[in-house]
C-alpha cells in the first residue's frame, strides 16, 4: 500500500515541506520556491520507493533510479534562474 512502508512519513514529509513553502512565499520567495520544489520531487520519488519497497511494484535499475532521482531533487533546489530575474 503507498506511503505506508514509512507509515505515511514520507506523505507528512512531503506535505510540511509544501506547507512550509507556500506560507513564506511572500517573505522568502527563493526559499519557497526550493521548498516548494523539493517537495513535488521528494513525492514521486518517495512514492516509487514505498511501492518497491513494500513489494506493490519494483524498481528494477536502482542505480539508474537513484542518480535520476539525485538529478531530480538538484534541479528542483536550483534556483539560478529565479536569483538571476531578482538581479
Amino acid at each position: 500500500m503507498s506511503g505506508g512502508y514509512w507509515g505515511y512519513k514520507d506523505i507528512g514529509m512531503v506535505e510540511t515541506l509544501k506547507e512550509i513553502g507556500d506560507s513564506i512565499k511572500n517573505d522568502y520567495s527563493l526559499l519557497s520556491a526550493m521548498l516548494t520544489g523539493l517537495a513535488k520531487e521528494l513525492e514521486d520519488i518517495t512514492h516509487r520507493m514505498d511501492w518497491d519497497y513494500s513489494c506493490d511494484s519494483s524498481i528494477d535499475d536502482k542505480v539508474a533510479f537513484e542518480i535520476e532521482s539525485v538529478h531530480r531533487i538538484l534541479n528542483a533546489v536550483d534556483i539560478q534562474d529565479v536569483i538571476k530575474d531578482k538581479e
